[in-house]
């Protein structure tokens, strides 16, 4: 998944976009994996809080078992998420520095998630209920460029990576 993400600091750089992968750790056990990307945004309210939505897009192919006939059954589908998220940067809480480089976060999300079957055979379809709550790196060495790290759990992700853009 792509997530597009930034960082606050007292002039007007509130606007946090990311772009970046995930797993989709729903489907792991399945080879064929592919477009796991997330979009983000993010506006920072507060030096140690902010607020977002997050959406993101996996397609994956799943061998469903041996056929009568002895050979396998593949099935593609499509999942499509949308969450609201909020992240607290810890970094922020203990000072008031504007100029860090690194700064660490907990992030919440709670959202859902749809299945869409790309072939009749889909049997994964519909929209379910989607959380998570990750721990996370930002390191931004450019003044509205950097890259962003998190590892966690969620109902269908366990960690993302990707580039994050600062306005």
């Amino acid at each position: 998944m792509i997530s597009i993400q930034g960082q606050h600091s007292k002039d007007d750089k509130k606007i946090e976009l990311g772009i970046g992968i995930t797993d989709y750790s729903r489907f792991m056990m399945y080879k064929g994996m592919y477009g796991n990307y997330q979009l983000s945004a993010f506006y920072r309210i507060s030096n140690s809080l902010s607020v977002g939505i997050q959406g993101a897009y996996a397609g994956f192919r799943l061998s469903n078992g041996t056929t009568i006939g002895g050979g396998y059954t593949t099935i593609y589908a499509n999942a499509i998420s949308y969450n609201l998220a909020g992240k607290l940067y810890f970094t922020s809480l203990f000072s008031e520095r504007d100029d860090r480089k690194l700064h660490i976060y907990a992030k919440g999300k709670v959202g859902a998630v749809r299945y869409v079957p790309v072939s009749e055979e889909a049997r994964v379809e519909g929209t379910y209920f989607d959380y998570g709550a990750y721990l996370g790196i930002e390191y931004t060495p450019f003044q509205r460029a950097g890259a962003f790290f998190e590892i966690g759990y969620g109902k269908e992700t366990f960690s993302q990576f990707g580039i994050l853009f600062r306005f």
